[in-house]
């Protein structure tokens, strides 16, 4: 591990532009070095890594070095780690599904896990309990490991983001490692309450699990529920859920759709003017200016995207919109990203000597939520290309029989978008 180590730090001194010669030579090295190293090639190691545990012909020996090789650059990336996380755990899910690489990828499940740090950890909490819950039985030891480390050893850091897991309190192996989880049993009002504000998470497995959970819910207490429904005034708490029902009818995936119904067949028929189900989803603008276009685009469409898939390829696509998006709006001007990138070094020109691009770009990058600038700051100097141009595949928006309907859509969407003319034609081309 320190030959690596050390191989890795020369080669980081050879590559920085702002290394003395004694750098160069590998003479001095420090972890903060590698750990930015290892950040900027992120994501051609992570797409290297990707493509050999994916690929038929690779032997499983060869992926298991892949699986060994990620776990060493979690450990080297240092506070990194936390911006990078989305992309970590996308290809830690898809391990998974290889039977023979279950129990070693949980090692690394639990040496990623302990990598981060509690800010960044508490709101991925359900996504970890959900992704790895049905391994439990495969690699009962090293999943064991992982929620003894969440429930005990982090349960006081990670505060009310442990009620997110709430449900985990239904799994016996769960209660034998944290006893406290069945302390004060939940009356079902305020488990409902917990279990809703996961339906609204980026993850759809999050919201698949949570929906599979309120509809057990709605059984057990079949009586009670019924009881509350035909009061004279409706439960807050099953006011809202309807609510966040009728706003899942309208998701892709069928499997979310498929659990909502059976919720709603559980509850029964309702009357609707007892049921406070408001604006469901905000309206939209009918017009946003360039700069305000592409912002919302990225932190309320593309970020939640790239973080609640598990497909590292859904994952690229989202990130090649972002990186575009940061180029359009000059958050990577070249006069802009040394400020980004090292915020701390004294040697750059003060932001009021720059272009009024870079000082627009500088103002707009300030503008996202720190966690959103985590999760977008590798997309800054990423190289992502456009390989397939959909809009040259697409002849006609006429409906052919032979398409399915989804791949339909996003195709005359292609071809619309690439008819953009205007100040905003760059966002959508």
């Amino acid at each position: 591990h320190d030959s690596v180590k050390k191989a890795l730090g020369r080669l980081a001194g050879i590559l920085d532009s702002d290394a003395g010669e004694e750098d160069r030579q590998g003479a001095r090295y420090d972890e903060r070095r590698l750990a930015a190293f290892l950040r900027r090639f992120f994501l051609n190691l992570m797409d290297y890594i990707n493509n050999k545990l994916i690929s038929t012909e690779e032997t499983p020996e060869e992926k298991e070095r892949m699986i060994l090789i990620l776990d060493a650059v979690i450990r080297l990336l240092g506070p990194h780690v936390n911006a990078l996380r989305p992309k970590i755990m996308a290809t830690l899910k898809r391990v998974l599904r290889s039977p023979p690489l279950v129990r070693l990828a949980c090692k690394t499940w639990l040496t990623f896990v302990q990598a981060i740090d509690v800010a960044a950890l508490g709101p991925s909490l359900s996504r970890i309990a959900v992704d790895l819950l049905p391994y439990a039985q495969v690699a009962e030891a090293e999943v064991a490991c992982i929620f003894r480390y969440l429930l005990v050893e982090k349960r006081e850091a990670l505060g009310s983001h442990i009620q997110e897991i709430a449900f985990l309190q239904e799994e016996k192996w769960v209660r034998d490692i944290c006893p406290m989880l069945t302390e004060t049993p939940l009356h079902w009002r305020e488990h409902l309450k917990q279990l809703l504000q996961t339906l609204n998470h980026d993850s759809l497995d999050v919201r698949a699990h949570s929906l599979s959970m309120i509809h057990t819910l709605l059984k057990q207490h079949r009586e009670e529920i019924t009881e509350s429904l035909l009061s004279d005034e409706l439960d807050a708490q099953l006011s809202d859920l309807v609510r966040l029902l009728l706003v899942l009818t309208t998701e892709n995936d069928g499997l979310i759709r498929l659990r909502v119904g059976e919720c709603l067949g559980e509850l029964g028929a309702l009357d609707p003017e007892r049921v406070d189900v408001g604006q469901m989803k905000e309206a939209l603008p009918a017009e946003l200016e360039k700069d305000d276009l592409a912002f919302e685009l990225i932190q309320d469409y593309l970020v939640p995207a790239f973080r609640g898939t598990h497909s590292t390829n859904i994952q690229d696509r989202a990130a090649f919109a972002i990186q575009e998006l940061l180029r359009i709006i000059d958050c990577s001007h070249e006069q802009a990203l040394p400020h980004i990138l090292n915020p701390d070094n004294a040697n750059e020109p003060s932001p009021t000597e720059l272009s009024s691009p870079a000082r627009r770009g500088l103002s707009l990058w300030t503008r996202f939520p720190e966690d959103v600038r985590q999760i977008i700051h590798p997309f800054l100097v990423s190289k992502y290309k456009l390989v397939t141009q959909w809009a040259s595949r697409v002849t006609s928006p006429v409906y052919l029989h032979t398409t399915l309907y989804r791949r339909w859509i996003a195709y005359w969407f292609a071809l619309l978008t690439s008819k953009a003319k205007g100040p905003h034609a760059p966002i959508f081309q």
